[in-house]
Formats: C-alpha cells, sequence, structure tokens
C-alpha cells in the first residue's frame, strides 16, 4: 500500500482544503494511506467536520511549527524544525513514507527536500515538472521555479529528466524536447541558451532545437519545454492569469445580451470542457525531479480538488519507479 505524506498546514486555504482533499483521495485510493501533518488536535476537530475519522489508512503527526508564505525558505527549514513541512518531508527521507505533498512555501519545500531527501546520483540539480495544457495533447514544462539560475548542464538534464517524464507519467512513447529561446535559430539567446542547445543535441533525445514561447499553444508544440527557473515560473504564473482573465472575459461577454446569453446556454458543454483544459487544479500538483524521492508541490492556492490529483499524481509517480528508471537513465547517459 502507498504511504503518502500531506503537509495539511501548507497553503492558503490549509486545514480545511487540505483534509477534504484527504478524504477525497481516501476514498478514491483505496490503495493509499495517508499521513497528514500539524497540530493534531486541531487536524482532527476540522476532519471530524468533514466526515468520521477512519480508524486505519489515515493518521496524524503533530507538529508544532507552521511555515508561511512570507517565511524565507532556507531560513524556515533550519529555524522551524518541527514544522508541518519539515517532518512531512523527513518522513520520506526515513523511508517510513513513499511521497510528499505540499501546498505551501515552494522555495522552502524545494529546500527541504533537496537537502533532507538528497539529490539523484548523477543530478546536479533539482527540477520542478509542470504539465499544461497543449492544443495537441499537455506538455511539460521544466523547470518552473526550483533553479533561477542554472547551468547549461542543469538544463540539459532536465531535458532527460523532463523526457523520462512524459513516457512514464504521460505515456508518450518519443517525447520531442525543445529549449525556450527568443529565436528559433541555433546560436540566439544568452551564453545559457547557446551552450545548453549545444549540450542538449547531443543527447539521444528527440530535440527539436529552440522555441518561442508564441510556440507553447499550438498544434505543433513539442512535449517538454526545457528552461531555467525564472523564465519558467513566469510562463506558468502567466499562463495561468490568462486563463483565468479568458474566462472571465468570456462569461462577461455571454452575459451582455439575451440573444449571447442563448448562445452560451447551447455552448455549455464545450466551454465547461475549456474550462476543465485550462484549469491547473485538474492537473494535481508539480512533482520535483531529481531528488532521491517523491516530492509534489502543489499550488498555494490549492484547493481540494488540486489535493485530491496531487494524490493521484504521487501515487502513479511511485508506481511506475519514477526516481528508479531517471536514476537508471542519467547513469546510461
Amino acid at each position: 500500500m502507498d504511504h503518502i505524506v500531506i503537509d495539511a498546514m501548507g497553503g492558503d486555504n490549509a486545514p480545511d482544503c487540505n483534509l477534504l482533499g484527504a478524504h477525497l483521495a481516501l476514498q478514491q485510493f483505496p490503495d493509499v494511506r495517508l499521513t497528514l501533518t500539524g497540530p493534531e488536535d486541531t487536524l482532527r476537530h476540522h476532519y471530524s467536520k468533514i466526515a468520521p475519522i477512519p480508524k486505519d489508512r489515515l493518521h496524524f503527526l503533530n507538529t508544532t511549527q507552521v511555515i508561511t508564505m512570507e517565511d524565507k525558505g532556507t531560513e524556515a527549514i533550519r529555524r522551524k524544525k518541527d514544522s508541518s513541512l519539515t517532518r512531512a518531508v523527513e518522513l520520506v527521507a526515513e523511508k517510513k513514507a513513499h511521497a510528499v505533498i505540499t501546498a505551501g512555501n515552494t522555495s522552502a519545500a524545494v529546500f527541504a527536500a533537496t537537502l533532507k531527501l538528497r539529490l539523484l546520483p548523477k543530478v546536479e540539480r533539482a527540477g520542478i515538472a509542470v504539465i499544461l495544457p497543449g492544443s495537441r495533447r499537455p506538455f511539460i514544462l521544466i523547470d518552473a521555479g526550483a533553479n533561477t539560475d542554472p547551468r547549461p548542464s542543469h538544463l540539459a538534464q532536465y531535458a532527460i529528466m523532463g523526457t523520462l517524464f512524459s513516457k512514464l507519467i504521460q505515456g508518450i512513447p518519443n517525447p520531442e524536447v525543445g529549449l525556450m529561446n527568443v529565436g528559433t535559430e541555433e546560436g540566439k539567446g544568452t551564453d545559457l541558451t547557446r551552450e545548453a542547445y549545444n549540450r542538449i543535441k547531443k543527447l539521444p533525445l528527440r530535440f527539436r532545437g529552440n522555441i518561442e514561447g508564441r510556440d507553447l499553444y499550438t498544434e505543433n508544440t513539442v512535449d517538454v519545454v526545457v528552461t531555467d527557473g525564472f523564465t519558467g515560473n513566469v510562463i506558468l504564473k502567466t499562463s495561468e492569469s490568462i486563463a483565468m482573465a479568458m474566462m472571465r472575459w468570456i462569461k462577461k461577454e455571454i452575459t451582455a445580451s439575451p440573444i449571447s446569453t442563448l448562445g452560451a446556454i447551447l455552448a455549455r458543454p464545450a466551454l465547461k470542457k475549456i474550462q476543465q483544459k485550462t484549469d491547473y487544479e485538474e492537473y494535481g500538483g508539480m512533482p520535483l525531479l531529481g531528488i532521491d524521492g517523491i516530492c509534489i508541490i502543489a499550488h498555494g492556492s490549492s484547493t481540494h480538488r488540486s489535493i485530491l490529483n496531487s494524490v493521484r499524481v504521487a501515487r502513479q509517480a511511485i508506481r511506475v519507479g519514477l526516481n528508479t528508471y531517471i536514476a537508471q537513465n542519467l547513469n546510461k547517459i
């Protein structure tokens, strides 16, 4: 049975949404057991409002501290040793659990996972992989914020890890990789992207070359987009903002007149599919690839749906042996 730890106090909507997500996950995945970290009395009180606390498959680990979104990641991990995030990661480090999920402070999560779980052999830096909706099919963006000042070798490893993640989790047999740049021609960009290009093209990958921002959401997009954490995080947050703005604009226009409202009623099924496709919560949390353990980082404003889907992603990563596969392939290359 897969054992997954949830940082119950992480995120803007903690603990209620985290607890509801955990409850739904227990119902949907009977082969999963969960441990919730945080002040046990508080968690039990809030959970009991959702449903009776099950006697098996749900456990609590009492902690006395919480890392907030305002805390500096490295300082918080060192200073708050009994935080819900710290203790959750430690359970995985001690091999008492298979995976950890947090919607809390991203920098603290990355630092805690790197410090306590360590990197896989050959891996130089961990990277956050996020699944984004494409016109043809979802694609992987790596890195989405873990490493804002990478070296070319880091980007080359992201290309490898992103490809393996795409194969195992998305089931794409031969994923195509693209390097985010300001132009598609070879030789474009900064020293970082030019050297990364030279390294990636020598790897046994299906490498298209450079891609631009306008290529991301077209029918011809790649399966794995490689970039630095700064650019990747800007792409991620901008994409989320545009998706939400588009839905607001559509809603405003379809309620502007009786005729447009009638048309919206007829188009409701299609509009619902578009909303689901662009909703980050449908994809769950973002795996931190390259560490010796499964760490899923969910959005800070996650609701219960994101936590539920993060459990699904963690469960899948455990079952396909993602880390073993990454370690074996990096060693070969």
